[in-house]
């Protein structure tokens, strides 16, 4: 339910395997990496947020950094960030994820789709 409120949300169908990442996991933080998801509301509304949530995270980067047919999932915590491109139409579409930063006209692509993001970062 809480994915297909943050998809109507957004206006974009998210690819399947970031769709399934989602309901695994909902974010992860690890070895110096976090994926962005939908994590459980908190508790306490002032304490600081253990991971990220996509939605709120996609809207910040809207309308002015970010592509409307994409998703920020990640960061490397200092001047980097990583956007999943979606569809609002193909539900089994799977898009690259770009990388936007200093020196990135228009941003990069570091790998076809989310699985093989997670690989990128996994090996770093």
């Amino acid at each position: 339910m809480r994915i297909q409120a943050a998809q109507e949300t957004l206006g974009l169908l998210f690819p399947p395997s970031y769709h399934c990442f989602l309901e695994k996991y909902g974010a992860v933080l690890c070895s110096g990496f976090e994926i962005a998801g939908l994590p459980d509301e908190f508790v306490d509304p002032d304490a600081t947020p253990l991971w990220s949530n996509v939605v709120q995270g996609t809207m910040m980067y809207r309308p002015s950094s970010l592509p409307d047919d994409s998703l920020a999932i990640s960061n490397d915590g200092s001047e980097y960030v990583y956007f999943l491109h979606c569809s609002s139409s193909d539900p089994e579409y799977e898009g690259p994820v770009i990388e936007w930063g200093p020196g990135h006209d228009g941003g990069k692509q570091v790998s076809n789709d989310f699985l093989e993001f997670l690989e990128v970062l996994h090996s770093r």
